[in-house]
């Protein structure tokens, strides 16, 4: 799979999101995490970084680029969150090493047979794994 083209003349995370819509990805704008902390005020959020900062989540999640640049304008801290399955055509398998998410796909692959060859990201251990 290309990584989607970026363009140098918008902010970063719009022209990320843009990409993405372009793609037929749709796309919504998370909260950030700032200092350690998420963006939306949350003192002990349980999901920093990880959840919509729209009214309607992923419900307001969207490929029209109109749409994407009202939604992340004036979020210049927000991370991308895309709309998974059916919308997109994307399916997320997170694998947790730590909590035996190798064996557990290991099972998976044996009963299944093996994943199609696929786009991959590693992530960043945030604390508590959240």
């Amino acid at each position: 799979m290309d990584a989607p083209a970026f363009t140098t003349a918008l902010p970063p995370v719009l022209d990320a999101a843009l990409a993405y819509a372009a793609r037929g990805w749709p796309v919504l704008p998370v909260h950030g995490v700032l200092n350690g902390r998420c963006t939306c005020g949350t003192e002990h959020c349980a999901s920093p970084g990880k959840h919509p900062i729209t009214a309607r989540g992923v419900n307001d999640a969207t490929a029209d680029p109109d749409r994407v640049r009202a939604r992340f304008d004036g979020q210049p801290r927000a991370n991308i969150g895309i709309a998974t399955g059916d919308r997109s055509g994307i399916i997320v398998l997170d694998i947790d090493r730590d909590k035996g998410g190798d064996e557990s796909l290991r099972d998976l692959e044996a009963e299944y047979g093996p994943l199609p060859a696929t786009a991959r990201t590693s992530s960043l251990r945030t604390q508590a794994g959240r």
